[in-house]
């Protein structure tokens, strides 16, 4: 039996999910594998056709496909998800149909559901056949039991293959054609002199639905709105998953680019932030994931305290499969700031999307006025009990500016 191995991790070999698949590897010596890193070697991938090609041709050949990745901000590394869309853009998907296929991650636990759900959608959407799921702590491979469990685990994943089981899909395939949004007039009635707003975009095509909501959006305030594209901003790299943020917050990449200086001169001086972006397969796009992914220097605390946070979204949003939304409001609860909430172009009519984006504006200022903070769900209740534990426990070594900041905000609520 032939496997492919889609290693999503920055580190490469040093991965920690690697060594996972390397463990099933050892275990099922019989069966070929062929590894590719693809995250840490995406701009390669992306830039030369023939890097791209063999990895669908190892795909094309092999009798089943392993996506391994660990987690970055409740889903895939924003490389990984580049390498998705590449897929999707360069009608790479045939490759892929009716190979069994499994997901693989590491993670401390914090939204693993939501990376696997996304996984699994796209393994529908590219007519796979997802055998199922492993989700592991990073220090599990250590364990007898969790070693027997992944290796019950590959071994039913192979007698899948060998005897060409069948599974249903869970996702539908998305099924959309965009309709034209063409705004009437704004009329600027807000008055935002006394507050700043951003628009944090990725790359708007002119005249299109998304540059659209962006403009009757700020045609409702008095003043300018200062935009932010993410395309045209100095970020060299996504994350590089090297915790040195850990000690004290520093970016190992602070003086190679601009991330860092953006992200605390612009966006943290915000008072509403509007991430402005188009659908991507079932997500946003890969450089607003490279943009999350980046911020993580500030590591497990929240850095947009008691901001005011809405979308603007251009595609089918309502057919993604929950996973979007899920993290949309994920992040929000997670950072304490108030949920504006979602305006897309899937109306029927130009009409009713111009009534949602001026309620939408008036939220936002109303929320930030009365300083409205979105009450918890599960979502931020389970993640922060779980960002606790580990840093009182097994991270602290590591992020001690976490811990720091716990102590002194009383995070640490058990006996």
């Amino acid at each position: 039996m032939k496997v492919t191995i889609l290693n999503g991790s920055p580190k490469g070999d040093l991965s920690v999910t690697l060594q996972y698949a390397e463990f099933i590897k050892k275990k099922f010596p019989q069966n070929r594998y062929t590894t590719f890193n693809i995250a840490q070697k995406i701009k390669k991938i992306e830039a030369e056709p023939a890097e791209f090609k063999k990895i669908m041709t190892s795909v094309k050949e092999s009798d089943a496909v392993i996506w391994a990745f660990p987690l970055y901000y409740m889903l895939v590394h924003g490389s990984y998800k580049r390498f998705i869309e590449l897929i999707f853009e360069r009608k790479a998907g045939v490759a892929f149909k009716n190979k069994h296929t499994i997901t693989l991650s590491t993670s401390i636990k914090f939204f693993d559901n939501t990376a696997h759900d996304y996984m699994h959608a796209i393994c529908d959407d590219l007519q796979m056949q997802y055998v199922g799921y492993f989700s592991a702590s990073m220090s599990d491979l250590k364990k007898n039991e969790k070693q027997k469990q992944l290796t019950l685990f590959a071994k039913s994943f192979f007698k899948a293959v060998n005897n060409n089981e069948q599974f249903s899909q869970s996702y539908s395939p998305i099924n959309y054609k965009q309709i034209k949004y063409n705004p009437a007039k704004p009329k600027p009635v807000i008055d935002n002199s006394l507050y700043k707003i951003i628009i944090l975009s990725a790359g708007i095509k002119p005249k299109s639905n998304l540059e659209n909501l962006i403009n009757y959006f700020c045609g409702q305030f008095t003043k300018d709105i200062e935009r932010i594209d993410l395309s045209k901003e100095d970020i060299k790299t996504g994350c590089l998953g090297c915790c040195h943020c850990g000690y004290d917050n520093t970016c190992i990449m602070e003086n190679k680019d601009g991330y860092v200086n953006l992200f605390k001169s612009r966006i943290q001086s915000a008072d509403i932030i509007i991430v402005a972006d188009q659908i991507h397969d079932r997500y946003l796009s890969s450089k607003w994931k490279t943009f999350l992914d980046r911020s993580f220097f500030n590591t497990h605390k929240p850095s947009l305290l008691n901001k005011q946070i809405g979308f603007l979204i251009s595609g089918p949003y309502s057919q993604t499969g929950g996973t979007l939304q899920t993290t949309l409001q994920g992040w929000c609860e997670f950072q304490k700031a108030g949920n504006i909430g979602v305006v897309t172009d899937e109306q029927n009519s130009s009409k009713t999307t111009d009534n949602l984006i001026r309620d939408f504006a008036a939220r936002a200022s109303w929320g930030l006025q009365n300083q409205y903070i979105t009450t918890d769900t599960f979502l931020r209740v389970g993640g922060f009990k779980i960002f606790r534990d580990e840093v009182y426990c097994a991270l602290q070594i590591i992020f001690q500016a976490d811990h720091t900041y716990y102590k002194k905000n009383g995070y640490y609520d058990f006996p």
